[in-house]
């Protein structure tokens, strides 16, 4: 009898426990065995980014951590041999090999080609400093105490050549200076100064000062400090390099002198010397750690010599302080120094093919076991074919070859279980020590003649036994199950029972890939499928297990399940409450449990279809109907644009029926979605027995009434959850071809429109949406733009009557007397506020603003918008401004506003209604409820869906009507017999606009008008005043009591200020005429001379004619009518005339008189010159100019006055 000790020789020695670093660097079977992980690779990667001159400094520092036996150490030792002894190994070789095969080619031939072999002449090694743990006074020490040590254990680099002087240097040579001082310290008896606890003598001390051992350095301060009288040593400052600035210059040594690419430092077990400084009170923690990061931010940086630092953990740095509950500065400098390390997460995954390869490394197969694995090659292929159809290996794909070979003899679902249970036990390491802890029973098992990979392979149940004491620990309640489930099974019943049994145990631990169902257990039994014949023996078992209240399946799932609780019969007990709702009707039964409804159908009810291309979001309703039903079905809620049916017609002679019912109905976006051959069409089998729709309704309804029951057991409470579960499945299942998209595309069920006979082509509820969409659009052809949130739905009523509206509202009314609001955002002036977006959404999306004037904004007049928000507030105004005998109930305009073709969401109806009114507010009267009060609060509440707010138009009061009468008799207007009272005062105010406006600006702006008068301009200069607004302002100014003479005497004021300027003209031009009276002919001949001003010229024109009338002047003279100039024009051109009464047109320029020199006086004789003489040189002079005479003699008085003495 062959046994698997002739087919494979298990390695007691590979892997102990776990790879130590230290002890296994010169292992090159690691490096052969290795097999890569995705995780792996990609510190692979970055290591070939990190040898890089340009690589940043955070891309040479890693901090690969991962759990025990994850693998991390074993790669750690892969990188140490690479980059201290380069690819050269054919260990590499192997390895580059399985990387291809990993699908890695191109990594593994980036690090053949960058890490290079030691002998050759480009190789650029790594100094590897390896350390482990912390026994050393700091991180720093350690640093410095394995890079001396890796130093000096090379064999071929000089001490001397690459380390600067050191602080253990400065503190050897300041002991030789003071030994020499005074020769007793040479080998001095350390105890004298109570430093003995670690060297007895100096002269110790000092041989571990030059072995750089960290306790010397801290010895010899403390000793300095001691001998000295106090007197402390500080190594950095008598020259000493500290561990920082030894690797910088040793990483650059190494590159200059000995060609290496820098130096390697690989922590083993780092967080052990983390959790040692975090806990050790004597440390200072954050120090050291900020030195660390000092370190690698200047070790790790260089281009030539750096250093490369690799840290291996078992959890991130910045989880060792949440671990270890350390305050809140310690916390930060490790996320900090985190920050400047690139980390790599090791894990294994039972669904990868990753860790397999550690269950590979136990084993190794004899020359036997090579032929024979050789020819089992087809048993092989069927084990895999069974195992690649389970979940639990469907990403391996190709991988499961290599898998099957690395673990066997384990079963691969074996080998997954292995490490899906190794969490539970992990300080054991149980994935890495099976094969050493269970040699003795795996080399006994025996090959059977089928060969291998069939009877022999070590399967799932065993690790139940393996396992027992990690699992009781864990979960006594589920051992406890297991164990009197087995207990129940006679001894001479097969063992497949007691595997099963173990199975169904291991499912609580090992997750959602190892689900129990049939499949599962075929393959992990019987390496065969489920219903195959092969298979027979697990059925027969399964039901002798079920038969025994052993176990049951959960019929949602498919999964077999311990089961705690025997001799309760679950289907008995549903039975027993089916009672509580047989004989009611579909939608009695949904609709008198509501949770059932909503987790059945979470379709009813109301939904929002996208915003239309105006932005507001409209909505359609789902809802349930039983037939009968009648053929007057029609949208009654005007805010829900379309509604659908779910028709729970019984069978298809019904169905029929509902069709004709449906044609009958007039059309709308009315729908109604069909099981074309009834509910009760389609039914679910359950124990032998068929439910129907309604069955599986009462089943859920059953069991869930059992479910609350507190006398449930955990174990029953399971199985009902489980068989819940399934009726919902089933339920929703039926849901889905009743009215879903299986329906609708295998052809059980259609949708219909109202008045149709064809059904819409669609084959989906997304496609059915897009439909109903389309044809809700189409109802709403005068939509406006609405685009602010929550005020664009139609069917969301919130702000509908509420403070934010009202807000707005307010601020359109007041927009012409508060000048704060006169902006495009009414005032607010937060941009990014709701209200800002609601007033920019609804009225700026409407163009309701007009800016009139630099930095200066208005809302516009109904007549400057246009297209359909025009029409919109034309509705508004000609609806709430209409002459009413009764008064009219806002709520109706609501209505139309919110209803086809409009559609506009009832809570912006206010905004626009005040932009429509906000000029006629004062001709309206709120009736029922409403209070004149706060205008903008009733206009804000009258469109709330149940407001029973009335509005009238206020028309002209008495007195009113008889200053406007006042008005009409005054332009002497006459009263058509039809003609009402309002609209002959109406007739007024137009007549008397019309006739202020076209008033000169200068005559309208006289200051010598009387006050009445002014206040009649003021009035009108008001822009957007309403007629009752205009006849109160004239009450206010004329009163009641002789309106007309008082009126007569403001209007006739214009005509009085147009007289008198005419009178000042006539008076002022018959005055120049008395002046110019002798001299008049030749005046104008003067005045009409070619070289006379203009001015000049027109008045010769003037005086010409034999009338001139003030109008002639001022169009003559100013180009415009009497009324049109301004006081200041007339008075310049009448005291203009005045300066024409001696004019006189300029002198043609005189001919140009050569310069004469004057007669000279004889230097000599200027003291003896005669008046005589004097008079002659004037006079040659003066005749020179050629000056009128009266000039002359102007001026030579002016001159005589200077010799007056």
């Amino acid at each position: 009898m062959t046994c698997l000790n002739e087919i494979i020789t298990i390695n007691a020695h590979s892997n102990d426990a776990a790879i130590v670093v230290q002890r296994s660097l010169s292992d090159h079977h690691l490096v052969e065995s290795f097999a890569p992980t995705k995780a792996a690779v990609a510190v692979l990667k970055q290591l070939c980014e990190a040898f890089l001159p340009h690589a940043t400094q955070e891309q040479r520092a890693l901090n690969i951590h991962g759990s025990y036996g994850s693998g991390k150490s074993h790669l750690s030792v892969l990188i140490a041999q690479l980059l201290r002894d380069g690819s050269g190994d054919s260990a590499f070789q192997h390895f580059f090999d399985r990387l291809r095969n990993f699908g890695e080619p191109a990594l593994a031939d980036n690090l053949n080609n960058t890490f290079l072999a030691a002998d050759d002449k480009n190789a650029k090694p790594y100094l590897l400093v390896s350390l482990y743990g912390s026994e050393t006074p700091a991180l720093g020490d350690k640093l410095m105490e394995g890079l001396y040590d890796a130093i000096k254990r090379h064999p071929s680099i000089n001490s001397a050549d690459i380390l600067p002087t050191t602080e253990y240097d400065v503190c050897l040579k300041r002991f030789e200076t003071m030994c020499s001082q005074s020769p007793e310290f040479v080998k001095a008896d350390l105890s004298q100064w109570q430093l003995a606890e670690h060297y007895l003598t100096t002269e110790d001390m000092c041989d571990d000062l030059k072995n750089h051992q960290p306790m010397a350095l801290e010895l010899f301060k403390r000793w300095h400090q001691a001998v000295c009288h106090g007197q402390a040593f500080n190594p950095a400052s008598e020259g000493g390099s500290n561990f920082i600035k030894a690797y910088v210059e040793a990483g650059k040594n190494l590159a200059e002198k000995y060609s290496f690419g820098g130096i390697l430092v690989l922590w083993d077990e780092f967080g052990l010397a983390l959790e040692e400084l975090i806990s050790n009170p004597y440390r200072n923690a954050v120090a050291e750690i900020f030195d660390l990061q000092h370190f690698v931010e200047s070790a790790c940086s260089p281009v030539q010599g750096h250093t490369l630092f690799i840290g291996l953990t078992h959890v991130s740095f910045t989880e060792y302080g949440q671990r270890m509950n350390c305050d809140a500065t310690i916390k930060n400098r490790l996320e900090a120094i985190f920050g400047r390390f690139k980390a790599f997460k090791i894990e294994l995954s039972v669904a990868e093919s990753e860790g397999y390869h550690l269950l590979g490394m136990q084993k190794s197969w004899t020359e036997f076991g090579q032929q024979q694995f050789a020819q089992s090659k087809a048993n092989q292929e069927k084990l895999i074919s069974v195992c690649s159809a389970l979940p639990l290996f469907k990403t391996l794909g190709q991988h499961l070859h290599e898998v099957s070979n690395e673990t066997y003899p384990l079963h691969p679902v074996m080998a997954a279980g292995l490490f899906g249970l190794s969490a539970m036990a992990q300080a054991t390491r149980t994935a890495l020590t099976f094969f050493r802890d269970n040699k003795n029973a795996i080399n006994a098992r025996a090959i059977s003649e089928n060969g291998l990979f069939t009877d022999e392979l070590i399967r799932l149940p065993e690790l139940v036994d393996y396992y027992s004491e990690a699992i009781k620990k864990y979960n006594g309640h589920e051992w406890e199950r297991y164990k009197r489930a087995a207990g129940k099974i006679p001894v001479n019943e097969s063992q497949g029972k007691h595997d099963i049994l173990k199975l169904l145990l291991l499912s609580e631990f090992l997750g959602e890939n190892f689900q129990t169902n049939e499949a599962f257990l075929a393959c992990a039994l019987y390496d065969t499928e489920p219903n195959s014949l092969a298979a027979s023996t697990l059925n027969t078992d399964l039901n002798w297990l079920k038969a025994a209240a052993l176990i049951w399946k959960n019929d949602a799932t498919q999964q077999w399940t311990l089961l705690g609780d025997t001799g309760i019969n679950v289907e008995k007990l549903i039975g027993e409450k089916l009672n509580y709702f047989a004989g009611r009707s579909l939608e009695t039964l949904l609709n008198d449990h509501p949770e059932m409804k909503a987790d059945l159908l979470p379709i009813l009810g109301e939904h929002d279809l996208e915003p239309s291309l105006c932005g507001i979001v409209r909505s359609f309703q789902v809802s349930l109907l039983t037939p009968p039903f009648p053929n007057t079905l029609k949208l009654t809620n005007p805010l829900i644009s379309g509604h659908v049916y779910l028709v729970l017609a019984k069978d298809a002679e019904e169905i029929v029926q509902v069709k004709a019912r449906i044609q009958e109905t007039a059309r709308a976006n009315l729908y109604f979605w069909l099981p074309t051959s009834g509910i009760r069409s389609e039914s679910v089998s359950y124990e032998g027995k068929e439910l129907k729709f309604s069955g599986l309704l009462c089943r859920y309804l059953a069991i869930e009434l059992l479910l609350k029951e507190k006398t449930a057991t955990d174990d029953l409470r399971r199985q009902l959850t489980a068989k819940w579960e399934k009726s919902r499945t089933d339920l929703q299942r039926l849901l889905h071809i009743f009215y879903g998209r299986e329906g609708l595309t295998s052809g059980r069920s259609e949708i219909l429109q109202a008045g149709a006979t064809q059904a819409i082509d669609c084959k989906s509820w997304y496609e059915f949406k897009g439909v109903l969409a389309e044809k809700i659009q189409a109802e709403y052809l005068n939509e406006i733009p609405i685009r602010a949130m929550n005020m664009n739905g139609l069917n969301n009523e919130s702000y509908t009557g509420k403070s934010k509206s009202q807000k707005i509202v307010e601020r359109i009314l007041e927009f012409d007397s508060n000048l704060s609001y006169q902006t495009d955002l009414l005032g607010e002036r937060n941009d990014t506020s709701e209200t800002s977006a609601l007033i920019d959404g609804v009225l700026g999306a409407n163009n309701l603003f007009i800016q009139r004037e630099p930095k200066r904004w208005d809302i516009k007049r109904v007549d400057e918008t246009e297209g359909g928000i025009k029409d919109v507030l034309m509705l508004l105004f000609d609806t709430l401004t209409r002459t009413r005998e009764k008064t009219y109930s806002v709520v109706d305009l609501r209505k139309k506003l919110v209803s086809p073709p409009y559609g506009i969401p009832a809570c912006n109806i206010a905004i626009l209604a005040a932009v429509a009114i906000r000029h006629d507010v004062n001709r309206l009267r709120w009736g029922s409820c409403g209070t004149e009060t706060d205008f903008a609060v009733n206009l804000n509440n009258a469109f709330v869906a149940d407001s029973k707010l009335t509005i009238r138009l206020h028309d002209f009061s008495s007195k009113q009507l008889k200053v406007l009468q006042a008005v009409n008799e005054y332009f002497e207007l006459t009263r058509e017999p039809d003609q009402t009272d309002a609209d002959f005062a109406g007739q007024a105010v137009a007549k008397l606009r019309e006739f202020i406006v076209h008033k000169p600006d200068v005559i309208k702006q006289s200051p010598q008008l009387n006050q009445a008068t002014k206040e009649l301009v003021k009035i009108f200069n008001a822009v957007g005043k309403t007629q009752q607004e205009i006849a109160d302002k004239l009450l206010d100014a004329f009163g009641t009591e002789n309106t007309g003479h008082a009126l007569k005497i403001a209007l006739d004021d214009f005509a009085r200020i147009e007289d008198a300027k005419r009178h000042e003209i006539n008076q002022s031009w018959k005055e120049f005429l008395t002046k110019i009276v002798q001299d008049k002919e030749n005046l104008i001949l003067r005045l009409t001379h070619e070289r006379a001003s203009d001015f000049a010229k027109k008045v010769g024109d003037l005086l010409e004619r034999d009338h001139v009338s003030p109008d002639d002047l001022t169009s003559a003279l100013l180009n415009q009518a009497v009324e049109k100039c301004e006081e200041r024009e007339i008075h310049r051109c009448l005291g203009q005339l005045d300066s024409l009464v001696d004019y006189h047109p300029p002198q043609s320029p005189p001919e140009p008189v050569p310069p004469i020199d004057p007669p000279q006086i004889n230097e000599t004789r200027k003291g003896e010159a005669n008046p005589t003489e004097v008079v002659a040189i004037l006079r040659q002079h003066i005749s020179a100019l050629n000056l009128p005479t009266d000039t002359v003699k102007q001026a030579l008085v002016e001159l005589l006055r200077d010799y007056e003495a």
